[in-house]
């Protein structure tokens, strides 16, 4: 099953997957507008029917009479990976005794090593030969699950640049791009919509652009200025970094702390941030997959370049998601509160009032861990709603929610369902389903920059004799 999308990116069309075939729209007073249709690959496939036999199977014998069948069917069940895990949080509430034990400890290691590789950089080891650039970048993609489009420019002239040959033995996806946009003497472009391949506008310019892949980020100095200050004996640098992470990734914020930034000269001289104790930070909402952070360096001895640039820029991510379910609502109606745990995440129902039909439902998560992406500031987490499920399998969405209480840990909320006919019985046989992320990952990444060039010496300085 294939899906059809369109992609216009001030007045260039993109790929996000492959280009299959153009064609050109006409309109009455336009002229013909050329565009680029492509075939996006489906969604992953549910997982089949013979693998949930097995695994149902499997679980079974986690209550065998004999304890080498049970440990043999937990090391089948661990082995298979973190694809089986929507469908072993399924099976938990069925489960009873040492089943229940052993399937919460396989939940538990499956998710560690999920976790692990989702915040892990993606690395690539493949070799090819005499390769177009369009199906070089397409291998990329689906070895490493990042798409980074081809602009229109790039795919019009692509028989012009000379096929490729290239071989990565463990490369990080970043680094790998580098190297093919090296090779083939490309350009990175970032804009409102996200980044893009491209044929460079000026070569001399990319000459003076310093980059650095940096785990899962890649960092590059689009900028530098001078910044003078009369009143201020020692003059500043101000350096713009672009901060692109991998596609596949959704970071809620990322920060950067200017206690780690250092620069070293030319001559080791060390140059640091005058605003030590200030902290950056970019919060995503709908991500084009990068974003900028201004450094200003106090530079006593003007140098021409910076020898060094490092600092740490953390980034926050989401671990997967899980639907946290509460079944037969009817006790919750006498405030008898039940939890739910898995990951570092606990989620609570702590009661149900009933009044006119509308229903009051209150509960609770909280995560192991305080994160900063939990401030007050941050109103990610409320917008994950609760949702009712009826008897006949309505889904009802909350009509207005409420917090009544917030830290770095978690939050407490009040939700309100309009449902016709409450009733003792309807609430026995409804559940409440609130999906939220497992674990908050706080990621470090420490990058250092070289070679970076200066303005002139005298650059930014007013002239004195300059007209006012």
């Amino acid at each position: 099953m294939f899906r059809f999308r369109i992609l216009i990116w001030r007045g260039a069309i993109i790929t996000r997957h492959f280009v299959i075939f153009t064609c050109v729209l006409f309109s009455l007073q336009t002229n013909p507008l050329r565009v680029v249709v492509f075939v996006d690959a489906a969604e992953p496939e549910a997982i089949s029917e013979g693998v949930q036999y097995r695994v149902s199977q499997l679980t079974a014998e986690l209550n065998a009479p004999t304890r080498h069948v049970r440990e043999e069917s937990q090391q089948i069940l661990e082995s298979m990976g973190a694809e089986i895990l929507p469908l072993l949080t399924t099976l938990l509430p069925t489960v009873k005794g040492e089943a229940a034990f052993r399937l919460r400890a396989i939940c538990s290691t499956l998710e560690a090593a999920e976790t692990l590789a989702s915040v892990e950089p993606t690395t690539l080891s493949f070799h090819r030969d005499n390769v177009s650039i369009t199906e070089l970048f397409a291998d990329v993609e689906s070895r490493s699950g990042n798409t980074l489009p081809l602009s229109l420019t790039l795919l019009e002239h692509s028989e012009k640049t000379m096929p490729l040959s290239v071989s990565f033995q463990r490369s990080t996806y970043w680094e790998t791009i580098d190297s093919i946009l090296a090779q083939a003497k490309l350009a990175l472009l970032v804009n409102d919509i996200g980044a893009l391949v491209t044929l460079p506008e000026n070569d001399a310019d990319d000459e003076n652009i310093s980059s650095v892949a940096a785990g899962l980020l890649r960092i590059t100095v689009r900028d530098s200025r001078s910044i003078w200050i009369p009143s201020a004996p020692e003059k500043r640098i101000k350096l713009m970094l672009e901060i692109l992470w991998e596609p596949r990734l959704q970071p809620l914020l990322l920060r950067f702390p200017m206690v780690s930034v250092f620069g070293d000269g030319p001559q080791g001289q060390s140059f640091s941030v005058g605003s030590r104790a200030a902290t950056l930070e970019a919060v995503v909402h709908a991500t084009p997959g990068w974003t900028s952070f201004p450094v200003v360096l106090d530079v006593p001895a003007h140098p021409s370049e910076l020898s060094l640039l490092r600092g740490t820029i953390h980034l926050w991510l989401l671990g997967r998601e899980h639907p946290f379910t509460f079944k037969k609502l009817g006790p919750f109606l006498t405030d008898n509160p039940s939890t739910e745990s898995m990951g570092s995440a606990h989620v609570t129902l702590e009661g149900i009032q009933v009044v006119d039909d509308v229903a009051e439902v209150i509960g609770s998560i909280r995560y192991a861990t305080p994160s900063e992406a939990l401030d007050s500031h941050h109103t990610w987490l409320a917008d994950r709603a609760m949702t009712l499920i009826s008897p006949d399998g309505t889904r009802h969405t909350s009509k207005e929610t409420t917090v009544l209480a917030r830290d770095t840990s978690g939050m407490r909320i009040r939700s309100h369902f309009d449902v016709d006919h409450f009733s003792q019985d309807f609430l026995e046989c409804s559940s409440i389903e609130w999906r939220l992320p497992l674990v908050i990952h706080n990621i470090p990444v420490d990058f250092a920059l070289r070679d970076i060039s200066l303005p002139p010496k005298n650059a930014g300085k007013p002239n004195p004799h300059q007209d006012r």
